[in-house]
Formats: structure tokens, sequence, C-alpha cells
């Protein structure tokens, strides 16, 4: 049996006294203090920071529940938008204001060039019915967006 260095043991008890949440905090803080390009990133945002403060907002993602609710409902109110919506064509009558593209695994690893470029046309699905939503992109997504155009045709 291998013994295990004093590291992995403070990172067992770690995981074992801290709930969660604080662990992912920990965690996201260092990254950011040891990331100057994502600290600018962050900058960039602030100018949306209290922007929709005290309005209500609803946030629609793209899973099979979506099909029994009547999202007509939604028409004229704030909406966000994220995950792969564009395609499933429930959207009709709802303009976004803002779609969240977050997970970086979609367009990296095996078999990303064929859904690069399906992803790309998902969110450019969203821009139906003049609506121009901003496009916020979770950190490393930035390259994805400069290859395929979406930097261009939205603000992100």
């Amino acid at each position: 049996m291998n013994a295990i260095t004093a590291n992995q043991r403070f990172r067992l008890l770690t995981k074992a006294v801290l709930p969660y949440s604080i662990l992912r905090f920990l965690l996201e803080a260092g990254e950011l203090l040891a990331n100057p390009a994502m600290r600018a990133e962050i900058k960039r945002n602030q100018k949306f920071r209290f922007k929709l403060a005290g309005k209500r907002c609803f946030i629609l993602g793209n899973g099979p529940s979506l099909r029994d609710e009547d999202l007509n409902k939604l028409r004229g109110e704030i909406v966000f938008t994220c995950n792969n919506i564009g395609k499933s064509g429930l959207l009709d009558g709802i303009v976004p204001f803002a779609h969240f593209m977050t997970d970086i695994r979609l367009v990296n690893g095996e078999d990303a060039s064929s859904r690069r470029s399906r992803i790309a046309e998902n969110v450019r699905l969203l821009k139906r019915q003049n609506a121009q939503p901003l496009l916020f992109l979770g950190y490393g997504l930035r390259d994805f967006a400069i290859e395929s155009g979406l930097a261009e045709e939205f603000e992100t």
C-alpha cells in the first residue's frame, strides 16, 4: 500500500470538513487570483452589474420539462437563456435579453469539431424576431466565439 503524502491528507481532510459550496468558492477564488486574463474578463462585465436590479427576470435552459410549459407567458419579460435552447424552437415570440455559454467541454475534446458549428448555429437561432441578445461566455470560450464568428455577431 502506498503511503499518502501530507498534501493528499490535507486535501482529503478539507473535502471531509468543508461544505462543497465553500470549497468551490475557495478554488474559484484561487483561480481568479492566479489568472490575470480571467480578472480582466470579469472587469469587462462590471458594466452589467445592477443593470437589471429589482426587475423580474427568468432563466431558461433547454430541458425536456420546458415542452410542458406555456412559455408565451414570458413574452415581454426579461429572459436569459442558456445551453442549446436556440435549437428547441420553444422561444417563438420570446426575445432573450442574454444567452449564457458556460460549458467549455462542449467545444473541446473528442468530436468537438463536429459540435462546434452546431453549437454556433444554435446560438445564432436566438437572433430571431430582431432579437440581439448579449452573449456571456464562460472563461475559455472566447476563442470559440471568435473562431465561430459569434464574437462579431453578438455583444460579448
